[in-house]
């Protein structure tokens, strides 16, 4: 059942802060293996669908480390219980390198939803590393939803009573 991989737990919004850690040797290069540290303002996105099993968090970005000051970064996760998938966007706001590099990210979550750590894939140069990133500033907290929560207890003991029975 779809429904059991969510257990309850989310990403938390607020200010990310993520680390990359190139696995090429080649640190050079003016790639997506060049990423370091930087931080994204992740906040909640509501499904059309209200039964889906996945939860939508986009943001915006910015290097603190050695990217051009002239990128930004945009970023959609999906998550799914402790499993994460990420698609980050730097986009150059220099005119002379206009420029896009997605990178793929699929990672887990920690139980309280505030750590990731995982592994990217760069298309523009084909690098990969390992990434991992924490909750620096909790954004606002939105109360659970119980109900689902309830039900879901609510069977499992009616189920227990019905074997003891």
């Amino acid at each position: 059942d779809d429904d059991d991989c969510r257990l309850g737990l989310d990403m938390k919004e607020g200010l990310w802060v993520l680390r990359a850690k190139s696995s090429s040797s080649e640190t050079d290069s003016q790639s997506c293996a060049n990423l370091k540290e930087y931080e994204v303002q992740l906040s909640r996105k509501s499904l059309e669908m209200h039964d889906s099993v996945y939860t939508i968090f986009k943001g915006e970005g910015k290097s603190k480390s050695s990217r051009s000051p002239h990128e930004t970064l945009s970023f959609t996760a999906a998550t799914c219980g402790t499993h994460i998938q990420i698609i980050e966007e730097w986009k150059s706001t220099d005119l002379q390198h206009s420029s896009n590099s997605p990178i793929v990210i699929d990672g887990r979550l920690n139980l309280d939803g505030t750590k990731l750590e995982g592994f990217y894939f760069c298309k523009e140069d084909g690098s990969t590393g390992q990434i991992s990133g924490n909750l620096e500033i909790p954004g606002k907290v939105s109360p659970p939803n119980c109900s689902k929560q309830l039900v879901k207890t609510e069977a499992l003991l009616c189920q227990a009573v019905g074997h003891l029975a």
